[in-house]
């Protein structure tokens, strides 16, 4: 399988950093190119669909953690509500809520999350009512 793209929609990915790939070529090609060609079998095709799905559904873990321990994504509230709700939270939990986020933490859940969501979806519930369900065993499990 062939692909065309303009370097412009293409990026590359490192770690969890996405950088344009425009900006590499910039930086390390002096003559700038304007289209590239990939040839990729369909098992690498599948494989990069399957990477971009978890990062997807690593995102999803995140906005539905937040809304699970803020009722609403931190953003929307005042800085002394984010606090007190983190506060609760660990004293629930017994971690803290930037560990739980933090995937270099022993107590890092966004993955777990992810990897239960994925497992246990059910094509015929809500995906909100799934991942609140996922979240709370999850977080049962790990205070236990």
């Amino acid at each position: 399988m062939k692909i065309r793209k303009k370097i412009s929609e293409i990026a590359v990915l490192s770690g969890e950093q996405s950088i344009p790939l425009s900006d590499i070529l910039d930086k390390y090609v002096a003559n700038a190119l304007d289209e590239v060609e990939i040839t990729i079998t369909e098992d690498e095709m599948y494989e990069a669909y399957q990477a971009q799905q978890e990062q997807s559904r690593l995102q999803d873990a995140l906005d539905h953690f937040d809304e699970f321990v803020f009722g609403d994504g931190p953003e929307a509230l005042e800085e002394t509500k984010v606090e007190q709700k983190k506060r609760r939270f660990q004293e629930q939990y017994g971690f803290s809520y930037d560990e739980a986020v933090d995937p270099k933490s022993e107590h890092y859940v966004l993955e777990e999350a992810a990897r239960r969501f994925r497992n246990k979806h059910n094509c015929w519930i809500d995906e909100n009512s799934q991942w609140k369900a996922v979240i709370e065993y999850l977080l049962e499990d790990r205070a236990s």
